[in-house]
């Protein structure tokens, strides 16, 4: 009975203690790339005109993978910018 106890305990802790901060923190650092799928996604132009939202589609359903890319691109020519 004591061992379901602290199972839950453990679990609670390592949800809220742990993995919760981590995924926010993960979040608020791919931001930038989230944010940039989803206004190509939403609002999709190329050229002043309208275009087929192919690839903003692939890349808006990976948002998982490609978030990080386009936000590491993002802070390097952030990085870039302002070193001079």
């Amino acid at each position: 009975m004591i061992k379901s106890y602290l199972k839950t305990f453990l679990t609670i802790i390592w949800v809220f203690i742990i993995k919760l901060p981590l995924l926010i923190f993960w979040r608020l650092l791919c931001a930038p790339g989230t944010i940039f799928i989803s206004m190509n996604y939403f609002f999709p132009k190329e050229w002043g005109k309208d275009r087929n939202v192919a690839k903003s589609s692939r890349d808006y359903r990976n948002v998982g993978v490609m978030a990080p890319i386009y936000s590491i691109v993002f802070y390097f020519g952030l990085i870039a910018m302002f070193s001079g």
